[in-house]
């Protein structure tokens, strides 16, 4: 025997693709303790999720990154393959804000404590900004009518849900949508139709249906009780878009005023005059 060699020993400790190198000199006989840590950091979040549809460019969301045995060394945001934010020793609520083009992309947001040790949380969220599109094929702006019930009809492209007012209609597979709507007013009622994406993107037509029941205004002047004529003149005066007689059958479009020639038959005569309007309302005298 002689005396002892005290070199200082290596000790190295092996984890993962990582090695920890340090020196220990023993004088005397000499316990201790080692610490290890192989437990990646703990991830949460908010305003993200797996799936994620938006309908905005600038998606924002929160990370919180929390590791009981050591800290957070690293927190980095990869966005379709690249890194788009890092950051050395975060805190402990992290704001992330992403601008993403229209379109599906891949989210993966790392951690990584000072042992290595990573957490990874993988995300596939989509884009899109563009509203739906939404043609209404009847009635037109305008309309005049003089029914109390109407036929709404459509076509939407990339609309999931079709509102007319606040009724939810059916859309067919090829896009097509038809419904009734009640014109509960004389005069004007405006319809609103909205159509509503999958990533809640609307678009809105506002177009106003008039509902016309009042008949068009009929005068006609004074006719004798006997004549001995073979023919008489009806005239009188109208603001609708035709007038008929009957017998003997004339139809004829007036503007204001109106005179007939008409051929008359030995003994009683009764006529019929019928003034319309553009919608179908009539106003009748005989």
């Amino acid at each position: 025997s002689g005396p002892v060699d005290l070199l200082p020993y290596d000790v190295v400790i092996l984890q993962r693709d990582r090695e920890h190198k340090f020196q220990l000199r023993f004088e005397d006989e000499h316990w201790f303790s080692i610490g290890l840590d192989d437990i990646p950091p703990w991830l949460s979040f908010r305003d993200i999720t797996e799936g994620m549809k938006a309908n905005l460019s600038l998606v924002l969301f929160h990370v919180s990154a929390h590791d009981n045995e050591s800290r957070v060394e690293r927190l980095a945001v990869m966005t379709d393959g690249q890194v788009t934010r890092e950051d050395q020793f975060p805190p402990d609520d992290v704001e992330i804000g992403l601008r993403l083009s229209d379109g599906p992309h891949s989210i993966v947001i790392s951690a990584m404590d000072d042992w290595m040790n990573t957490k990874y949380a993988h995300f596939n969220i989509s884009i899109d900004t563009f509203s739906p599109c939404l043609f209404i094929t009847s009635p037109l702006n305008g309309t005049v009518t003089n029914l109390d019930i109407i036929s709404v009809n459509g076509t939407v492209k990339d609309g999931r849900i079709v509102l007319i007012g606040d009724e939810s209609v059916t859309v067919m597979a090829d896009g097509t949508f038809s419904n009734e709507v009640v014109l509960p007013d004389e005069g004007q009622n405006p319809l609103r139709v909205r159509a509503i994406d999958d990533f809640n993107n609307s678009i809105e037509v506002v177009l106003v249906v008039i509902r016309d029941t009042t008949p068009p205004s009929l005068e006609i002047q004074g006719l004798p009780e006997l004549t001995n004529r073979t023919t008489i003149e009806i005239r009188g005066s109208s603001d609708g878009m035709y007038i008929s007689i009957t017998p003997p059958g004339i139809e004829m479009p007036v503007e204001g005023s109106f005179s007939f020639d008409v051929a008359l038959e030995e003994g009683e005569n009764n006529f019929s005059v019928t003034a319309s309007d553009a919608v179908g309302n009539i106003a009748t005298r005989s």
